[in-house]
């Protein structure tokens, strides 16, 4: 990791995300002396302020990062700087250009997908972007294969591989790499993870929360999208994979997991009771808040072993977890939300998700990050889902309800 200081741009610094996860993060990570003194962050957002209007407005936020002093979270706000202005404002990238000057520039878009294209080109042509400069993009990454693959076009054509971080958060959970290490260090565990010894394998993220006002998005999105093509797929990659000899080919391990998975036959898709009353949503709405899939694997170590995949919204408990059922009646439960780590992550100790996120994107560590070859496979799979999706009516369920 670099010890010169670096330039953090965080477009859509007054989203929700920004506030909850981002900016504490890089307070977190301020505090165990992961960024570099003299780094600076710049906040982009159209909102007409000024640098000290922004800083008193996240402010509110830092509350949540335990065990720092005052004093230290004065000095990082004043790290903090505001440029104001539109995705598609050219002058607005040349004031952001002028405050970059000639540190490593690490790019964070915290905004919604469809903006993604005219940000890449923005920044591309107006010559934002060096040969230094990473970026850091959210899920989802396109609405299906063919958005994916436009937008990794775009990408491209002002970035290589090397600079590109596309996140999933729950490829920096703890939870999710105790799979990766248990299965290293449990012999006896890994030689019956294959059909001859498992009758079926589920995984499951349940929320409790609803939409939570976010309506517009959902419309567009959808519980498939929102968590079956990242989430959900990658906690199925994780524990159906075959293991790497080595760290670095974990993304491909992940990508050949996802490219053996079958079409998957669309069991039953679910709305919330209310749903439709939400603010910018559908009177008529067909848009699922749960589904549950169903498929199996091509290849030898796993054919005939039924994957039962499950996600949604506003149900009876939080639980995101892969229970391996074996034939013997056994079974193995992985908790995606354990947070205590088997293996050390790094020396700095930090251990929210998105501290571990940009930490990781310093460091040029791309197993914590997903793959274009992921992205891909994980497309193609829901694509084909959502072709049927009509012939499978909605169930609605009460708030609160298991199903």
């Amino acid at each position: 990791m670099t010890a010169s200081p670096i330039t953090f741009v965080l477009f859509g610094a007054t989203g929700d995300l920004a506030q909850k996860k981002i900016v504490p993060a890089l307070l977190g990570l301020f505090k165990a002396g992961i960024m570099p003194q003299g780094s600076r962050i710049i906040a982009f957002s159209r909102r007409p302020w000024t640098d000290d209007d922004y800083r008193h407005f996240i402010a509110p936020s830092l509350e949540s990062v335990r065990d720092i002093s005052e004093q230290d979270k004065k000095i990082f706000l004043s790290t903090l700087y505001y440029v104001q202005g539109t995705f598609d404002d050219k002058a607005a990238y040349e004031r952001l250009k002028s405050t970059i000057n000639n540190t490593q520039v690490l790019f964070h878009l915290a905004i919604q997908p469809e903006f993604y294209e005219i940000v890449f080109t923005q920044l591309g042509q107006l010559g934002v972007v060096k040969q230094d400069s990473k970026i850091l993009i959210e899920k989802p990454f396109g609405s299906n294969i063919e958005t994916a693959l436009q937008l990794e076009k775009v990408l491209q054509n002002y970035f290589h591989e090397d600079q590109m971080y596309r996140i999933d958060h729950y490829l920096a959970k703890d939870g999710l790499w105790n799979i990766i290490e248990t299965r290293k260090q449990d012999e006896a565990l890994e030689s019956r993870l294959n059909a001859r010894f498992v009758q079926s394998v589920e995984v499951r993220l349940f929320e409790k929360i609803d939409i939570q006002g976010r309506g517009e998005f959902y419309e567009t999105i959808g519980a498939l999208r929102d968590v079956g093509q990242n989430h959900v797929l990658e906690m199925l990659a994780v524990s159906a994979m075959d293991l790497p000899e080595t760290i670095i080919s974990m993304p491909q391990a992940r990508a050949d997991a996802l490219k053996n998975l079958k079409p998957g036959k669309l069991l039953m898709r679910g709305q919330y009771e209310g749903y439709r009353h939400e603010q910018d949503v559908k009177p008529e709405s067909q848009t699922e808040t749960y589904f549950k899939i169903e498929t199996e694997h091509h290849n030898k170590r796993w054919l005939g072993v039924p994957f039962i995949i499950e996600g949604g919204k506003a149900l009876d408990e939080k639980k995101a977890e892969v229970v391996i059922s074996f034939k013997n009646g056994n079974e193995k439960v992985f908790n995606i939300d354990d947070g205590k780590r088997l293996v050390p992550r790094s020396l700095s100790g930090v251990g929210d998700a998105y501290e571990i996120l940009i930490e990781k994107a310093l460091e040029g560590d791309k197993n914590y990050f997903v793959s274009i070859d992921e992205i891909i496979a994980s497309w193609k799979f829901i694509d084909e889902v959502l072709k049927n999706v009509s012939t499978v009516p909605l169930t609605f369920y009460k708030k609160g309800s298991a199903l």
